[in-house]
């Protein structure tokens, strides 16, 4: 996933404590601050594929505790 897109992804969990999660809209929210609404749908789809993203009971978190600090603590500013 290119830096761009990881600092984009990181954005909406800035603010959500580790183990906690967020939902669909927040995220869309922040990531079509900077892609068209398709291409944040596609990157979206593309994180929870491969897992960087866990949606359970209509919200979604970074599922591995130290993937959630390395994203946000990495990329969450750019």
């Amino acid at each position: 996933m290119p830096e761009e897109d990881r600092g984009s992804l990181a954005r909406p969990f800035r603010n959500v404590p580790l183990g906690e999660s967020t939902t669909f809209r927040e995220i869309m929210s922040s990531l079509t601050q900077d892609y068209r609404q398709e291409q944040a749908e596609k990157l979206f789809r593309h994180a929870v594929e491969k897992g960087i993203i866990d949606g359970r009971s209509g919200r979604y978190s970074v599922p591995i505790p130290s993937m959630h600090d390395w994203l946000v603590l990495n990329y969450a500013s750019k």
